[in-house]
């Protein structure tokens, strides 16, 4: 009971977590009233809720303000401006409202209490939410505006498509129309020497062709998207995982003046014939290896997965399912050996031997004896590797049964242990089978050397061979090079990369303007919105008063809080902002501040902006943060207004008074008028006269 003469609280203010977690421990129904510091409770409805805490609530309904900006189990309703109001009990949230919809708000607490009567009887039961927790009423109005949002997103994302695919369109017909003499290959990160660009120079002066420009680049995703725009051949995605890391050769190539052929279909040419083994002067049987060599990657079946390749019907494919052990030796130099890393190192670790100048035949010979070397090397490879196996299987044997002394021969055990299995009906595990099935020709010859090396030399281990894992993958294959088929794909290439060869006859690339909406505000409120302005100067792309938020009628007034301070206000006005929607949180910190309008979505933001900030249109400041005048400039500003109303009301009463001598025929000096008219006279006579 309050004492006597003082003034009990209605509203229990809280602060801090603690205050907020000792408040919760009251018995009841706890209705709290959830603000930020920036926009303060919602005063309006404390008469109210003092009304029905007397009549109908008493001591089982408790009250209380809470402000969040320090409450970390309520940071979720922080910057947020609508009234929002928490019913709690036994420390859990049992229902939310939001508004100030005094009737509504009124029945829900008289409902919420008589169920809290109810559940302390044990005649209800009710559901119960954590602090942290959103309950039934705040996850409906989440999933509402997350629908909202989601397919105002769609709405947003399939205008800004049909506007990229538009631009792309005129600009790679603007290419095809003045620069359709000009194509673009590609060279793979495998192929380049120092030496390439002249090798490709001479290729491409047999076929007529002229390099205007070259240069090293990486393939972003942005630039994917404009590259594969209508494209008869894309980039499979193997090639594309590569160049995104590693960096690919590029050159620009121009027609002959007199080629009336299309460059596509040269290039092409060019790419096709470089591909293949080429035949020796004088030697109808040789044929010289081809210029530009494929390089072979392989690719598990997860790695498949995450670059979408489902479908593996394709030319690019050398085997499938390489599931073969092969042995590694490094004084070999087996160049077909299968790496056991996965693609992710073989693209960043793996370095791709330059090829030597094919157009020398010693060289080229060498090559085809090393490949003939390799193919021999690698069955050899396979025979030790499992030779290998078969010992360490043996080893794992012995072990399991405990021979320590007097052990039998390897091979003699061996056989033994496969005739005790047979006696017994037992049949051979996994890992013997395939042993035995594979080294069934090499076997003998390979156990005599073993043993008779083991006799030889008992103390002498052999040295440990490096042998690959098994690979379950796909084995493809990169080209050296590559060239769109078709004329617009090859105008985007020349677009991307090659977009100063264009100056000529391609306008600039219009500044992109992000996506963004018109919010509109009473303009007595502008104090408290140049204050978001100011502090999201980055987002704000324009703002003015207008004199109405109907877009289409609406007249421009000011383009200044300054300048409009000088006009005489009216109740219709409004400050109406072009704010960008994903710079930030500017957005929402407006939307809290509850305006009168705000586009729908971005493309109709867009065309109303449009109307109200055509193009050329100025802040005061080219920032777009409203202009803060000197205070010396805004005295010497009212002065002069003061010292012209001043002049006006003189010179409004001067004319008053001449008017009323006039009547009386009294000069402003106070003479008579026919005297000065005599004089006037005299005057003009005198200087006649002279």
């Amino acid at each position: 009971m309050a004492k006597k003469g003082g003034v009990q609280q209605l509203q229990v203010e809280i602060n801090t977590d603690e205050e907020l977690t000792k408040f919760l421990d009251k018995d009841g129904l706890i209705i709290m009233d959830v603000y930020t510091e920036w926009c303060g409770p919602c005063i309006a409805m404390v008469g109210s809720l003092k009304k029905i805490k007397l009549e109908k609530g008493g001591d089982d309904l408790q009250l209380a303000v809470v402000k969040c900006d320090h409450i970390e189990t309520l940071k979720r309703f922080r910057n947020k401006c609508e009234p929002t109001w928490l019913f709690v009990s036994k420390q859990k949230i049992v229902n939310c409202a939001f508004g100030s919809n005094v009737p509504k708000l009124m029945s829900m607490i008289a409902d919420e209490l008589e169920i809290e009567r109810k559940c302390r009887d044990g005649q209800a039961e009710r559901i119960y939410y954590e602090l942290t927790e959103m309950c039934s009423v705040e996850l409906e109005r989440f999933n509402a505006k997350k629908a909202k949002d989601e397919e105002i997103d769609k709405i947003e994302k399939e205008a800004a498509e049909a506007k990229r695919r538009a631009y792309i369109t005129f600009v790679t017909d603007e290419i095809m129309k003045h620069g359709g003499d000009m194509g673009v290959t590609i060279y793979m990160p495998h192929l380049i020497t120092r030496d390439l660009f002249k090798r490709m120079t001479e290729q491409g002066d047999k076929f007529g062709l002229q390099a205007k420009d070259k240069k090293n680049a990486l393939i972003t995703d942005d630039e994917l998207e404009v590259l594969h725009f209508e494209i008869d051949n894309p980039l499979p995605p193997y090639v594309l995982k590569l160049l995104k890391k590693k960096e690919a050769f590029m050159i620009c190539w121009k027609t002959g003046e007199f080629e009336e052929r299309p460059i596509t279909t040269i290039l092409l040419e060019m790419t096709q014939l470089l591909a293949e083994d080429q035949p020796v002067p004088d030697d109808e049987n040789a044929k010289r290896p081809a210029l530009l060599k494929h390089h072979s990657i392989v690719l598990t079946e997860e790695e498949l997965k995450e670059l979408g390749m489902t479908d593996l019907a394709t030319d690019n494919m050398i085997n499938c399912e390489i599931t073969e052990e092969e042995e590694f030796d490094a004084d070999a130099g087996c160049e077909d050996a299968v790496d056991n890393n996965t693609i992710e190192k073989e693209l960043d670790d793996e370095v791709c031997s330059h090829e030597p100048d094919l157009n020398d035949e010693t060289n080229a010979e060498a090559l085809d004896e090393t490949d003939d070397g390799s193919k021999d090397k690698e069955l050899e490879n396979v025979d030790n590797n499992e030779q290998v196996e078969n010992n360490a299987v043996e080893d794992d044997d012995k072990k399991t049964k405990g021979e320590t002394e007097n052990e039998p021969n390897d091979n003699e055990a061996n056989e033994d242990e496969g005739k005790a299995n047979e006696a017994n009906g037992n049949e051979p595990n996994e890992s013997e089978a395939n042993v035995n099935e594979n080294i069934e020709s090499t076997v003998e010859t390979s156990n005599e050397d073993t043993t008779a090396k083991s006799i030889e030399n008992p103390n002498v281990k052999e040295k440990p061979k490096k042998i690959t894992r098994p690979i379950s993958g796909h084995k493809f294959k990169i080209p050296g090079m590559w060239t769109p088929k078709n004329p617009r794909a090859n105008a985007a290439f020349v677009y991307i990369y090659f977009r100063h060869l264009t100056e000529t006859f391609l306008p600039p690339d219009p500044i992109p303007v992000p996506p963004h909406v018109a919010v509109a505000f009473d303009a007595y409120k502008r104090a408290e919105i140049m204050e978001i302005i100011e502090q999201h100067a980055d987002a704000i792309l324009a703002y003015g008063y207008f004199s109405s938020d109907d877009i289409p009628n609406a007249t421009l007034i000011a383009n200044s809080t300054f300048k409009y301070n000088l006009e005489t206000p009216t109740i219709n006005d409004k400050l109406i902002i072009k704010v960008a929607k994903k710079i930030g949180n500017t957005l929402a910190s407006l939307i809290d501040m509850t305006p009168c309008h705000v586009s729908q979505n971005s493309e109709i933001g867009y065309e109303e902006c449009l109307i109200l900030f055509p193009a050329g249109y100025k802040n005061a400041s080219e920032t777009g943060v409203e202009p803060k005048e000197p205070e010396e400039e805004v005295e010497v500003t009212k002065k002069k207004r003061k010292k012209n109303k001043k002049n006006k009301e003189e010179e409004k009463g001067e004319e008053e008074s001449r008017e009323a001598n006039a009547e009386d025929g009294i000069d402003d000096d106070g003479d008579d008028d026919d005297e000065d008219d005599e004089s006037e006279l005299e005057d003009e006579n005198v200087e006649c006269t002279e």
